[in-house]
Formats: C-alpha cells, sequence, structure tokens
C-alpha cells in the first residue's frame, strides 16, 4: 500500500452487512481516522445505514459530512430535495459532497445540468462549499467543460492498487489529467482490491474499505476540519453608550476594530 497517511474513509451500507449490528468507529478513531464521508443517497434512494454511521463518528469524535449520488436520469430538484431531507438536523462538520459517476444513458447537457444544479444546491444550503467526487475518465467524457466547476474542490477518485510505483498524486505518473482541474483536495487512492484488505483494521464488515488522502499535512486537515481550534471569545455586553459610541467611531474615524 503507499505510504501516504490516511485520515479519511468513505462508508455506507456496503461496510456494515448486519442491520443490526451495533456501528463502532473507535478502532478507526485508534487508526488515526479524522474524518468520515458517509453515503445519503443515491437518486431518490436512502442509505439505511446513514444514521447510525454519523452517530458512531460523533461518538468517538471523528469529523462527518455526507454525500449524494447523482442520478441523471431522475429529477435533479427531488434528488437534491430528498438529500437535504434526508440529512436534516445531522450537523456535518466539513464539505458537503457530490459523487458523479452516473451516466445513466443520458446526454451530456442532463448530466452536466443535473451536476450544476447539485453544486448549486449544496452551495445555498450548507455553510461549506461542495466537494467534487469523480473519475477523470468519467468527467471528462460525460460532463460538459465549464471555467466555474474549479470552485467546487476536486475529490478524485483513482486506485494506486495498480501503480508502480506509488502515485503521489492521482496524476504523478502524467496520466488521468483533469481538463477542469489543476489541483485536488481529497484523494480516494484505494477502494475494493485484494491489496486493501483494510476493512478490519478500521472496524468495519467489508473485507475493504475506501480510503481518502488530503492533500496537505495532518496539522492543515485539522485546521480544515475545524479540529483543535479555539472558538472566537463572545463580544462583551456593551451598554446602549458604549455601542453607540463604537458604531461611530467605524463610521467616521475607521477605528481600527472595525478594520
Amino acid at each position: 500500500m503507499n505510504p501516504m497517511p490516511c485520515y479519511v474513509l468513505d462508508l455506507s451500507k456496503h461496510n456494515f452487512y448486519d442491520e443490526n449490528h451495533n456501528i463502532s468507529l473507535q478502532k478507526a478513531k485508534d487508526e488515526g481516522i479524522l474524518a468520515v464521508a458517509i453515503r445519503a443517497t443515491v437518486g431518490l434512494y436512502r442509505d439505511p445505514r446513514t444514521e447510525d454511521i454519523y452517530n458512531a463518528a460523533k461518538e468517538v469524535g471523528i469529523a462527518p459530512t455526507f454525500y449524494h449520488v447523482t442520478v441523471p436520469n431522475y429529477s435533479e430538484i427531488a434528488q437534491m430535495d430528498n438529500f437535504f431531507r434526508y440529512i436534516d438536523g445531522l450537523d456535518y462538520e466539513w464539505s458537503l459532497i457530490l459523487d458523479n459517476e452516473l451516466h445513466n444513458g443520458q446526454t451530456n447537457e442532463r448530466i452536466t445540468h443535473v451536476i450544476w444544479y447539485g453544486f448549486d444546491r449544496m452551495e445555498k444550503e450548507s455553510d461549506f462549499l461542495p466537494l467534487n467526487y469523480t473519475r477523470q475518465s468519467w468527467w471528462d467524457w460525460y460532463v460538459n467543460p465549464w471555467s466555474g466547476w474549479s470552485k467546487y474542490k476536486l475529490f478524485p477518485a483513482r486506485y494506486d492498487d495498480y501503480a508502480d510505483p506509488y502515485l503521489t498524486s492521482p496524476w504523478s505518473d502524467g496520466r488521468y489529467e483533469f481538463r477542469d482541474y489543476d489541483n485536488w483536495t481529497f484523494w480516494q487512492a484505494y477502494a475494493d482490491h485484494p491489496s486493501n484488505f483494510q476493512g478490519e483494521r478500521y472496524g468495519v464488515d467489508s473485507t475493504n474499505v475506501d480510503m481518502d488522502i488530503w492533500n496537505g499535512t495532518k496539522e492543515e486537515l485539522m485546521e480544515y476540519l475545524g479540529i483543535g481550534v479555539t472558538p472566537p471569545d463572545p463580544p462583551p455586553n456593551l451598554t446602549l453608550e458604549e455601542r453607540v459610541t463604537k458604531l461611530e467611531n467605524c463610521a467616521y474615524l475607521k477605528h481600527p476594530e472595525c478594520l
């Protein structure tokens, strides 16, 4: 396996076979996992273990988020309505993810529109800009080019199991470079392959588990996730006279507190 450290897992019902199994992510936490991307919806389908995985992550202090898999032959509005209804009340701690890998016989124009709408909804209804999970060989073939795609940071899937020597980025060997991106944020480097066999290590039922690499240091990832960041002090309780004076300073004197 690639020696680059993995701090993020991608989890769904496929990692937990027994519906009555009490999910624990303590082993994942002990192995250094800081965050999990949890599948919530695929088209109009809802993953039945989403909330169980979310609760397990929160219990041990792993930062959760959710992802939706676009299905282009379904209504884009119905898909995103379903996604946000399903995760309503669940406190995700980092960027939502739009998983783009299905074409289902639709035109490039239709696929592009569904993806654009998904990103737009996630941006409007979240405090974070969404991430774009996809494969270069799929994205460049099925999605129309647009200069605005790079706004939604790239989360590419390219599996390192077959690479020799090991990759140091999704395209460090000069292959599978994206048309619309020149950088990446997370990289899904491992999935279902015989060389994975990491399921037991991270405490899931499946033999393999999707593992994601962060493009930066552990400290930078912790800052991205808000881990160990001290919240700012609450604003002081000012009297009415003090508030008026502060407003006057801001308006007329460009007081340093307002800059």
